[in-house]
Formats: C-alpha cells, structure tokens, sequence
C-alpha cells in the first residue's frame, strides 16, 4: 500500500508497535493502524521506521489502562 500521511504516532513503554493514524492512497481516508518492525507486510515496517525516525512528529508514550480495583461482594 502507498503511504500518503500519517500522524499521532504513540506507543506504550514495553512495547516495539507503534500506532498512527494513516492516509493510504488505496483508501477513501485514514484508519488508524499498528505499525510494527516485524510486520509481514513492507507499508508496516516502512511505517514503524519513519515514525521512530520522528517523520510523523515524536512518538508519545501512553500508559496502559490500569485494572479496576475488585469490589467485595457483600451478601444481603
């Protein structure tokens, strides 16, 4: 797939994958996508290293979510 755009490259501390959302030219708009130094597919590393290169602006790193706390079941 030909990359047109991408943009709000983001990624988690631990993690190699980097999401973006992204203008493809075989797509009517832009989807939001994982891209990955191992990807199978060339648009997905070719992705990964320009972000990790800065082309799209910094990758920000997120937090995962935190777990909900477990909530004590009383019985009536």
């Amino acid at each position: 797939m030909k990359i047109v755009s991408a943009m709000y490259p983001h990624r988690f501390p631990d993690g190699y994958t980097v999401f973006l959302k992204v203008w493809f030219e075989e797509l009517p708009g832009p989807v939001l996508f994982a891209a990955d130094p191992f990807d199978s597919e060339r648009h997905g590393k070719e992705l990964w290293i320009r972000a990790m290169a800065g082309e799209f602006g910094p990758v920000m790193t997120i937090e995962p979510p935190q777990p909900l706390p477990l909530m004590k079941v009383v019985n009536p």
